[in-house]
């Protein structure tokens, strides 16, 4: 073979290589993505077996009002309520109600389910959050949440659904991520002292749009420098902020165009994807839904709230 010839024979596997490594990529992505839309496929599941069980979606987190009298132990996350139905039983008793989740053992602080995760953006390897001070943060509304020590924890990819920005009507405070202010089917809910038992419960026949019309979960937005840093990841059972497990979407809070988008100011309480043009996301019925991310952020908002009147416009 003369050097010609061993050059042009470098050239067309060099051309090869350059056509099939994209479709390699795509292949690949195409599993991961199917995976994803598992995960989440077992994760409305649970959800479903809580509310059938319950009679109640699980609540996100336990959060007080301005008017209460004492401050409110935000208790565990909707994540450690549907353990259980994650085969993940054994460790969600091991949480010791009435201590904080910073005091909670480190077992079931460190748990990395990988059900919770999405491949394309990481593994079980890199789903641990290590200790980390919380920058202040604005949040829609005009709510301000102090910078804080964030004590590490296990990450989800999946958020349960507070709703749109619409607060409950004749609620004392517009702040939608107080007790009880949630339009969507996984809300902030108010605590029963002295029990794991809350208020302000989401039944299905609350779910008036139908529940084939109201999403109960999807994948949270988190932005690629701080895949591994708050606020936009947050310990899946720390309850102290609502956006470590939840998100909102409608007007004002459309869903994420990319890993790298800002989303105006709102990147760390919206739904968003870093699959290519779509974000999962589960209906309150279990059927799992890849939403565009031009999606009309007034089509998102109906979607996310449960009793808006709009149960024929999806």
């Amino acid at each position: 073979m003369t050097l010609v010839e061993m050059l042009v024979v470098i050239a067309l596997v060099g051309v090869l290589c350059g056509l099939l490594l994209p479709a390699i990529q795509g292949a690949r992505e195409s599993a991961r993505a199917a995976i994803c839309r598992n995960h989440l496929r077992q994760i409305a599941l649970a959800i479903s077996l809580f509310e059938t069980t319950q009679r109640s979606f699980p609540p996100a987190r336990f959060a007080g009002r301005p008017d209460d009298p004492a401050p409110v132990d935000p208790g565990p996350t909707w994540v450690l309520r549907v353990l259980p139905w994650l085969e993940e039983g054994a460790a969600a008793d091991t949480w010791e109600p009435g201590r904080p989740y910073g005091s909670q053992p480190e077992a079931i602080r460190q748990l990395v389910v990988p059900t919770l995760l999405c491949p394309t953006r990481r593994s079980p390897g890199t789903a641990l959050l290590p200790t980390e001070e919380l920058p202040p943060l604005a949040a829609p509304g005009g709510c301000l949440f102090p910078g804080r020590q964030v004590a590490g924890g296990g990450l989800t990819d999946f958020a349960g659904n507070q709703g749109d920005l619409t607060p409950v009507s004749g609620a004392p405070d517009g702040d939608f991520t107080m007790g009880g202010n949630g339009t969507g089917t996984i809300v902030s809910s108010r605590s029963l002292p002295g029990t794991l038992r809350w208020r302000d419960q989401v039944r299905a026949r609350d779910v008036s749009d139908g529940m084939s019309r109201t999403l109960v979960a999807g994948e949270l937005h988190v932005r690629r420098p701080l895949v591994l840093r708050p606020p936009d990841c947050g310990p899946a059972l720390d309850g102290s902020s609502f956006h470590h497990m939840t998100r909102v979407g409608g007007p004002g809070g459309p869903l994420a165009a990319g890993p790298d988008d800002e989303v105006g100011g709102m990147a760390s309480v919206v739904f968003g994807s870093w699959h290519p043009g779509a974000c999962h996301v589960a209906y309150a019925d279990g059927r799992i839904v890849s939403l565009s991310p031009a999606l009309d952020p007034t089509i998102l908002g109906r979607l996310c709230n449960r009793r808006d009147g709009h149960a024929n416009q999806d």
